[in-house]
């Protein structure tokens, strides 16, 4: 099925097909005779021996999609991903990594592979696009769909443009690559990308809310395929041990928060790596050592309190310096 929007002068297409049958999720989105596809796979178990979340990310060109064929007669091998492969893959990974499941410990892989490039319209922004149709209509958990768009201001000119060709993106100026989600009925950017000999904040300013109305098209077209084509999501049961919180917040609150702010970065590091060590140590000792990965995912995040707290009420920093 194919699914359209225009953005700026450019048309979007998005089609979903059978080409990736065995994938959990795939979407081919074309911008002028750009193509880019898609496929997400989630493994079928957790990976309990984890304490992160096995997320891998990979951009792919190759010289076909511009028409050309690398190398002399006897070479016919591709070498390593280039530069430019390496920052996209980077800029779809910053998107969509926030929008997982906190407790998700399932391998996750994105392949986003560059079909055809025309040479005028840009392959990131699709794969950026395509990727998150691909998470939305398959059954991986995931709290998208997300948009993207990229707006460049020439210099010497008030004019924005949506989604410039790579000619309009060689001349000098404000390039601003932008990525949202719908929050609470608004579009919230979760991901900027931006370059520029100089810029005043006016014109980023300016650029934002222009985008959000692009954003918010893009993404009520992925709500309406997802109602259409999504499948239902796997559902990931949170996993907790209320004894091992209470364990962690009462006997060891206050000593995270003294070693947090040590006197210089150096005494910091020791006195956390030591305070964590002996948490651990006493987690096992009573609760077993099946625990002890939970429980350094919840010191973690008593870290992230104690340091909210500190900062936003006592305008305190670990690392001593102002706001």
């Amino acid at each position: 099925m194919k699914f359209n929007t225009k953005i700026g002068e450019k048309n979007f297409e998005i089609e979903i097909n059978d080409w990736a049958e065995q994938a959990n999720g795939s979407a081919l989105v074309r911008v002028g005779n750009t193509l880019v596809m898609a496929v997400a796979t989630m493994s079928p178990r957790d990976s309990n021996d984890l304490d992160f979340f096995p997320l891998t990310v990979e951009y792919q060109e190759k010289f076909y999609a511009a028409g050309k064929i690398l190398g002399s007669r006897f070479l016919r091998r591709e070498a390593r991903p280039s530069q430019k492969a390496i920052l996209t893959s980077r800029i779809i990974d910053r998107t969509i990594r926030p929008l997982f499941p906190e407790n998700l410990k399932r391998a996750v892989q994105v392949i986003v592979s560059c079909l055809s490039f025309d040479k005028e319209n840009e392959p990131d922004v699709a794969g950026i696009l395509a990727t998150s149709v691909a998470l939305s209509v398959s059954d991986i958990p995931w709290q998208g769909p997300v948009g993207s768009i990229r707006i460049q201001n020439p210099e010497d000119s008030e004019d924005f443009i949506l989604n410039p060709s790579c000619e309009q993106r060689t001349k000098d100026g404000l390039d601003l690559l932008l990525c949202g989600v719908q929050k609470d009925k608004e579009v919230a950017i979760n991901m900027i990308e931006a370059g520029a000999n100089e810029a005043q904040e006016e014109q980023v300013l300016k650029a934002i809310p222009l985008a959000n109305q692009e954003l918010e098209k893009l993404i009520k077209l992925q709500n309406d395929i997802v109602k259409e084509l999504g499948k239902e999501k796997v559902v990931i049961e949170k996993i907790s041990f209320p004894e091992v919180d209470k364990k962690i917040e009462t006997n060891f609150k206050e000593k995270l928060e003294n070693a947090l702010f040590q006197p210089s970065n150096i005494e910091n590091k020791r006195a956390l790596d030591a305070l964590i060590q002996e948490i651990l140590e006493v987690v096992e000792k009573e609760f077993g050592e099946e625990k002890v990965s939970y429980a350094k995912n919840q010191i973690e995040s008593l870290l992230d309190q104690i340091l909210q707290i500190n900062v936003l009420e006592k305008n305190k920093r670990p690392d001593k310096r102002k706001l």
